[in-house]
């Protein structure tokens, strides 16, 4: 017994120690059979502690408070709260313990009942988000069911870097399916409002292509995803949970971006100072989003969205000053309604204050409600910009009308046309000076404005003026009119650009008369009656300025004096009329050779001068022998006469050491009656007295040297390397070149001296064939050199390329010292491979087909080069030497350089630049792109019996 009364009296002192420890409690909270909803964010008290702590001792604590805190936890605690709820009904209440702060971090609820046995525990909050964990319309859910009249304890702990707000509430199972239905009409009304908006408003800026219509349309499908983020919806289905409060102010940003921008449309003009600085404040809420915690989050974005938001009604107050339009006050009353509800959400979140159900529903809808009106402003200005649209059409039809009559009734031929030479329009001006009866009849007719020229070039004339200024004011051409008669016309033209295509604008004018009377005088005082080339006094004036011009540019002048030889005997034995006739088609032969490119003029009765200047006068050789074969070619016929005629060609260059036009025509007479003196159609350069004679003037000499350096083996084998520009190739790459060797004293004569000649006497291929055979002995006789030989060029000439003997000799050449094809490169210069354009692509054909490559030598020295260099199937182009050695100095010559490198690499061509004679043109030729370099700067010409492998050596210049 005295036991028993011991373990009694233990038991009763510790229920009196338990009684003193635990804390009193508020008063649970009574709920019954009416419950609906019942706000709970009043009744709970909380307690701020460090996480570690775990419910057990969190009950034993009596430091609870009842007034919230929603500043944000330090580091490493958490906020409990906790309430008591009594279920007074005598039936059980299944409810739902609802928190409605989708953002929190982590959730844990905990459900105790009168024994502290817990009867539900759940954890959930964002960073716990998964299948079992979601978010349902923006709230966090505990199903909760009550026994009757039992009472239950509920502890909540929240751990969130937001503020902590605690929007805790109780609602029947009845009520929170009705709730449930709810949410969904207000989700589906206001999300499919705005996918109505978004998708109308985009239709509508696809078919008007108005700015302010995208603008909004994007803004509308923002703001969906905004409400779908903040019902919780978006984060959980891209699976983003943990980044709610992010996406929330990115999305408020592009939100409040678009209606900036539908803003600035709409209150146009705004300066460019507040819309930039709208740009900059949406773009500091994307900056908030990623650098600060959700608290921070929420305090910038609400600041920065007041700010933005008090912008827009600034310049909507401005707007209406300016005017009473009717937009500006509708965007107006949106962006107030829109502005309230805002800053009224924010502040009474920030303060802890949290609304019923009803009251943000209300705030939706106006906000909702606010963004429609900005819908109408919208169209309001759109009209607005229809009806000023309208008003400035009507004007512009009126100016039409009035630019039509104009027009219409215009004393000069008006037209429009495109670049291709389509008629577009032409008033009746035009169609009478043309000759057509009606403008219908000219559009009809003309295909083509080509047709409305004598010449050809005319049209192509004109449109290069146009492409080159833009207009052309008063160029006189000739046309032909319907009747096929010809009459001048002065035209001024411009040309615009409609968006689509360029279309020529242009005025006509008649001055037949006008012309005729002037063409008449200034003709005859300047043109040969006979030929229609220049007369003696025309050519003299003409040669009088490029001597000037050629003396102040440092550039290059050539004269080319041109005698008839048998003139005298046409003129004596078949009369004066058909000596004209032998003239006028000897003279239209001697143009189609120069064409535009030189000036052609009839000096005396049989003698004929064509002056070059510039690039012109460096192909003067070309043209001389082009103008040679014209004799060649040319035979006279008169009454069952035939007369083989010949040209004796002089040429002249002008130096420091000529004074004047008479003595530059003077040295070209003296050096084409040198040329009659070594026969029929020959070419004969002047060259100063005491000064070294060129190849035409010892030309017999020349033939002899030639004959006995065949015989004798007089001539010596030299070669020079190439430099690789893009890659360090170590076997060997260079060119044959050629000496002749006179036996006095030693000296070697370059080919520049001696090979004109040979082209004369039939010589080449002889040459060329020497070169060959001696080369091939020593690579034969060489196996070390030839292993390591990667490629050699050999040059040949035209006449090499045309005579069938040589093919032949070079291919047995191949077969007998076993030469393997692709260490061979032929050089051929473009000049001959332009003459001989068909022999040349037989040749190349041959032995490109057997593996030797081909390189085009003097590259750009033509005027057809890249056509050229279309038509020859080249691996090479070697650039010619003269626009290499000014390439420093020289803009046109690097230009040309630079197209030259750009076309030949489109084409898969490699490119050599020849006199490359310093370190400074090496290197700019490898900036270029140049494949390889050759010249002083790189390797003298050495004798091939010295041969050395090529070593560049980095001090060279």
């Amino acid at each position: 017994m005295k036991f028993v009364v011991t373990r009694l009296v233990v038991i009763f002192s510790l229920l009196a120690v338990w009684l003193v420890v635990l804390p009193v409690s508020a008063a649970p909270i009574a709920i019954d059979e009416s419950l609906s909803e019942l706000n709970l964010s009043a009744q709970v008290e909380v307690l701020r502690i460090d996480d570690a702590r775990q419910l057990s001792f969190i009950q034993t604590l009596d430091s609870w408070q009842s007034e919230a805190d929603i500043s944000p936890l330090t580091d490493g605690d958490v906020l409990w709260g906790k309430l008591s709820i009594a279920n007074q009904a005598a039936q059980t209440m299944d409810t739902y313990l609802v928190m409605a702060n989708p953002g929190l971090n982590k959730l844990d609820w905990y459900v105790l009942d009168s024994k502290n046995r817990i009867r539900y525990s759940h954890f959930t909050g964002t960073d716990r988000a998964d299948e079992q964990h979601h978010v349902q319309s923006g709230q966090f859910v505990l199903s909760v069911s009550f026994q009757p009249h039992e009472t239950l304890s509920v502890y909540l702990k929240l751990n969130d870097d937001g503020p902590m707000v605690m929007p805790l509430s109780l609602v029947s199972e009845r009520q929170w399916q009705r709730n449930q239905q709810q949410n969904q009409l207000l989700e589906g009304f206001i999300g499919g409002g705005l996918i109505v908006l978004a998708v109308y408003f985009m239709i509508a800026y696809i078919l008007r292509r108005s700015p302010v219509r995208f603008w909004y349309a994007s803004s509308c499908l923002a703001a969906l995803l905004l409400f779908l983020n903040l019902q919780g919806l978006l984060t959980q289905w891209m699976g983003l949970v943990p980044y709610i409060s992010s996406f929330t102010s990115v999305l408020l940003a592009m939100t409040l971006l678009c209606l900036v921008k539908v803003s600035h449309s709409v209150l146009h003009p705004v300066s460019a100072y507040w819309r930039y600085s709208a740009y900059i404040l949406c773009a500091g809420m994307g900056v908030v989003a990623v650098t600060l915690n959700a608290y921070w989050q929420l305090i910038f974005t609400a600041s920065i969205s007041s700010a933005i938001l008090m912008i827009q009604l600034l310049l909507s107050i401005r707007a209406i000053r300016r005017g009473s339009r009717l937009a500006p006050r509708l965007f107006i009353s949106g962006w107030l309604i829109i502005c309230i509800v805002s800053i009224t959400q924010a502040t009474l979140y920030l303060n802890g204050i949290m609304l019923d159900r009803q009251t943000n529903i209300i705030l939706i809808l106006l906000a909702l409600g606010g963004g429609l009106i900005i819908a109408l402003a919208n169209e309001a200005f759109e009209q607005a910009a229809k009806m000023t649209q309208q008003y400035y059409q009507d004007e512009i039809i009126t100016d039409l009308k009035q630019f039509y009559q104009l027009v219409h009734h215009s004393a000069e031929g008006l037209y429009s046309a495109t670049l291709e030479g389509q008629l577009i329009s032409v008033n009746p001006a035009m169609s009478q000076l043309f000759g057509y009866e009606s403008e219908q009849q000219m559009l009809n007719e003309v295909k083509n404005t080509q047709q409305l020229y004598r010449k050809e070039d005319d049209r192509k004339k004109l449109l290069k003026e146009l492409h080159h200024k833009g207009v052309v004011f008063r160029l006189e051409l000739q046309g032909v009119k319907r009747d096929g008669s010809e009459f001048w016309f002065s035209t001024s033209v411009q040309m615009k650009d409609d968006g689509e295509r360029s279309l020529l604008f242009g005025s006509v004018m008649d001055i037949t008369e006008r012309k005729h009377s002037n063409l008449s005088v200034a003709y005859l005082a300047s043109h040969d009656p006979v030929t229609g080339t220049y007369n003696h006094r025309e050519f003299e004036r003409r040669l009088t300025h490029a001597i000037q011009y050629t003396k102040q540019s440092n550039g290059s002048l050539t004269l080319i004096f041109i005698e008839i030889s048998q003139f005298d005997q046409v003129n004596e034995t078949c009369g004066y009329e058909s000596a004209n006739i032998l003239l006028q088609q000897l003279s239209h032969k001697m143009h189609e050779v120069i064409s535009s490119r030189a000036m052609l003029a009839r000096l005396n009765n049989n003698q004929f001068a064509v002056l070059l200047e510039g690039e012109q006068a460096n192909q003067f050789l070309a043209i001389a022998k082009q103008l040679q074969r014209v004799g060649e070619d040319f035979v006279f016929a008169w009454e069952k006469r035939h007369f083989d005629i010949s040209l004796n060609i002089g040429l002249a260059h002008y130096d420091k050491n000529t004074s004047s036009a008479q003595q530059l025509i003077s040295m070209a007479n003296s050096a084409c009656e040198s040329a009659q003196q070594n026969g029929s159609n020959q070419i004969h350069i002047y060259a100063h007295q005491g000064q070294e004679l060129t190849h035409f003037q010892t030309d017999q000499n020349w033939l002899g040297m030639l004959k006995q350096a065949l015989e004798n083996n007089k001539f010596e084998l030299y070669f020079q390397h190439y430099h690789p520009l893009k890659a360090n190739e170590e076997r060997h790459q260079y060119e044959i070149l050629l000496r002749l060797n006179t036996d006095i004293k030693g000296n070697l004569i370059s080919p520049s001296s001696f090979l004109p000649s040979a082209e004369r006497h039939n010589l080449m291929a002889m040459i060329d064939g020497w070169v060959i055979e001696h080369y091939f002995q020593w690579l034969s006789a060489n196996p070390e050199h030839l292993a390591q030989l990667e490629r050699c060029n050999i040059n040949l000439s035209g006449y090499s390329i045309a005579d069938s003997d040589l093919k032949l000799f070079l291919l047995n050449a191949f077969e007998q010292y076993a030469i393997p094809y692709d260490k061979i490169c032929f050089e051929l210069t473009e000049s001959d491979a332009a003459i001989r354009m068909d022999e040349t692509l037989k040749f190349i054909k041959t032995f490109a087909h057997l593996g030797c490559s081909f390189a085009l030598d003097d590259f750009g020295n033509e005027f057809s080069s890249y056509s050229n260099l279309k038509t020859l199937p080249v691996q090479f182009v070697k650039i010619d030497g003269g626009l290499i050695k000014d390439l420093l100095i020289d803009s046109i010559d690097m230009a040309m350089v630079r197209s030259i490198q750009d076309i030949a690499h489109a084409m898969g061509v490699k490119t050599i630049a020849e006199f490359v004679e310093s370190k400074g043109i090496m290197v700019e030729l490898g900036k270029l792109g140049i494949d390889y370099a050759q010249g002083f700067a790189i390797a003298k010409p050495l004798p091939l019996s010295q041969f050395a492998s090529y070593q560049y050596a980095e001090d060279k210049s």
